[in-house]
């Protein structure tokens, strides 16, 4: 969050789930109620980009 201007501006809660009844499809990861699957590095990195845009 830093890198992009936001260490200030968000809260980041993470939790995790044994199974979320999609266990085939995963990794799993929700985000604000949005479930995305298959998550490798490369995802996360575009979910949390999409998520948070960077500032300015």
């Amino acid at each position: 969050m830093a890198e992009r201007g936001l260490k200030d501006e968000v809260d980041v809660d993470l939790g995790a789930s044994l199974c979320t009844g999609n266990c085939a499809d995963g990794p799993i990861v929700v985000v604000d109620g949005k479930i995305y699957k298959h998550v490798d590095p490369l995802v996360m990195r575009d979910i949390l980009e999409a998520t948070f845009p960077q500032k300015g």
